[in-house]
């Protein structure tokens, strides 16, 4: 658990640190994504 929350750390820095356009290009392939897990 300990090592799987320091991956979540690790996701959100790297999150933060990216501009807005990166920030929504990667939340619309997340969207694609989900979209092709889910049919």
């Amino acid at each position: 658990m300990e090592q799987e929350n320091r991956v979540a750390e690790d996701i959100v820095d790297e999150y933060t640190k990216l501009s807005e356009p990166e920030k929504t290009e990667i939340l619309a392939e997340i969207n694609i994504l989900e979209d092709t897990i889910a049919q």
